[in-house]
């Protein structure tokens, strides 16, 4: 009995081991589909942005995927509000 117990030790590590990465991979493919790239998203909305700096970024979408976002929003997700981000853009905006 002795002489099986190292292979049935080894082979309970082995599927562990396995069901473990089979979670890995398809708990990362699943959650890198629902994170948006901002950076990416942000220059996408800026080159829209430029073609008409009188547009506010709460009317610029940007689809990513299947969900769309305002070039607002990931201004806002990255740290800016709205003059800044029409800046950052590349726009001239107009102090107070």
């Amino acid at each position: 009995m002795k002489a099986l117990s190292m292979p049935i030790n080894l082979l309970v590590v082995v599927i562990v081991s396995v069901i473990i990465l089979i979670a890995l991979i398809i708990g990362l493919t699943y959650f890198s589909g629902q994170t948006p790239n901002l950076e990416a998203s942000y220059r996408i909305g800026c080159i829209d942005q430029v073609k008409d700096c009188s547009k506010p970024p709460s009317s610029i979408n940007i689809k990513q995927g299947d969900k769309s976002f305002t070039l607002l929003e990931i201004c806002t997700s990255l740290g800016m509000n709205e003059d800044v981000c029409k800046k950052n853009c590349g726009c001239i905006v107009q102090g107070p």
